[in-house]
């Protein structure tokens, strides 16, 4: 009789054990929603973001790749014909493509070498402005050509119109 039940039991548990697990409905699943939270200010420029397309990160990762490697024009494909620029010293400029990326091979020929590390970045699109943007905080350390290090930290905000890239906000502090 004991023989008997333990087969019961065994057989009981092993076909228990072999039923395929039924699919969950999206009925089933629940999304717990942060709930809206009243902050004391209103954002002036938007303040209703999500995350954005990562392929904007990566133009403007593959940008500071090709600057390290001083292969600039293999870039401006992803550039609008002209570019709004905001420097770090809050001088605002529209340049052409062409000059934007005159200055940039101007600025990358003072150094034998450039580096650049990434200790964060994001892209984000603002919804209610139907924008994308993508910021990025940078360490730049480079060798200039009289052999004296250089070392600059940035933040810049890059924003994108069909998939290219038309505004550079930038904002720096040296290094000694």
């Amino acid at each position: 009789m004991t023989k008997l039940m333990l087969t019961a039991a065994l057989s009981l548990l092993l076909f228990s054990c072999s039923e395929e697990p039924k699919p969950v409905s999206t009925e089933e699943v629940k999304v717990e929603k942060t709930p809206p939270v009243d902050l004391p200010y209103k954002a002036t420029y938007s303040s209703d973001w999500s995350i954005g397309d990562p392929n904007y990160t990566k133009i403007a990762l593959d940008f500071y790749k090709a600057l390290e490697a001083d292969n600039i024009d293999s870039m401006s494909q992803y550039f609008e014909d002209s570019v709004q620029f905001k420097s770090y010293d809050n001088r605002t400029v529209m340049v052409s493509r062409d000059e934007m990326f005159r200055l940039v091979k101007k600025f990358r020929s003072k150094f034998t070498t450039l580096s650049e590390e990434f200790p964060a970045f994001v892209c984000l699109h603002s919804n209610d402005r139907n924008e994308d943007w993508v910021s990025l905080w940078i360490n730049e350390t480079g060798i200039l050509l009289n052999g004296k290090a250089d070392s600059t930290r940035y933040q810049e905000n890059w924003r994108f119109r069909n998939s290219k890239v038309y505004y550079v906000a930038d904002f720096a502090r040296y290094s000694k």
